[in-house]
């Protein structure tokens, strides 16, 4: 995957937009000062928006996509993915104070899907159906399973084959 990753997107190499980590668990953040996009955590000093855990101590790839292999001048798209050879996650941490949660949901869902259109245009396949993870920042609540939430999973995966899912926290 993370040739194809090269292959469709080269920016990757030059723009250090695609970092690999055999790490039990890091943290991902994305960050409010220049260049706005997320990054690994690598010091004390920086957020911790969602947690990567890796028992298996396996190569995990990490990828920024928003300010990084796309720009604002490109549709809608999540801020970044994290990858293995099987499993493939696009994660969109969602920070806004002006909007409600629901409302949030709503604009996570087009910037996660448009971007898994994207990657499908430029010719990436997935082993499997990706994952499309929307983070609330300081929340490690999981929502509670309601219809609404229900449906949205089930339009989200007829919509874009992927699997719709809320946290802060993916294991490998």
């Amino acid at each position: 995957m993370k040739e194809a990753i090269e292959t469709a997107f080269p920016q990757v190499i030059t723009g250090s937009c695609l970092e690999t980590e055999k790490a039990s668990s890091f943290n991902i953040f994305d960050s409010e000062t220049e260049p706005k996009r997320c990054f690994i955590r690598k010091s004390e000093e920086e957020p911790r928006h969602f947690e990567v855990v890796n028992p298996s101590l396996k190569e995990i790839h990490f990828l920024a996509i928003d300010k990084c292999i796309l720009t604002d001048s490109d549709s809608a798209h999540c801020d970044c993915a994290i990858f293995d050879d099987k499993q493939f996650s696009f994660l969109e941490i969602s920070e806004s104070k002006k909007l409600q949660r629901n409302e949030k949901r709503k604009r996570a869902r087009i910037q996660l899907g448009q971007t898994i259109q994207h990657f499908r245009s430029k010719g990436i396949s997935f082993m499997e159906s990706p994952n499309a993870i929307i983070c609330f920042v300081g929340k490690n609540v999981y929502p509670a399973r309601t219809s609404s939430n229900n449906e949205a999973r089930l339009d989200f995966f007829e919509d874009w084959t992927a699997i719709l899912m809320e946290g802060n926290q993916i294991e490998f």
